[in-house]
């Protein structure tokens, strides 16, 4: 009689298991982008190769949308972050 409760708790365990296997996620959300006319000096310091001396010059850059003015380490980032 002792494996009865044993064999119940291992099927329950199963059944568990396998219902949340067939659980599916949602694919992730796409990020949102930022319009370039809302940058901000912290936001361009979050890019490669941008640092206090090039903060500025970088806000600029993205906002009027000359990301070839970017650190080459910082355009692909800056591009996929903000929209026209």
């Amino acid at each position: 009689m002792e494996r009865r409760p044993a064999l119940v708790v291992l099927l329950t365990l199963a059944l568990v298991v396998g219902a949340l296997a067939h659980l599916r996620t949602p694919p992730p959300a796409a990020p949102l982008r930022i319009p370039r006319h809302a940058v901000e000096p912290w936001m361009a310091d979050a890019l490669p190769g941008i640092g206090p001396a090039r903060r500025e010059a970088a806000v600029e850059a993205i906002r009027t949308g000359h990301d070839e003015h970017l650190p080459a380490s910082a355009r692909p980032l800056a591009a996929s972050v903000f929209s026209e």
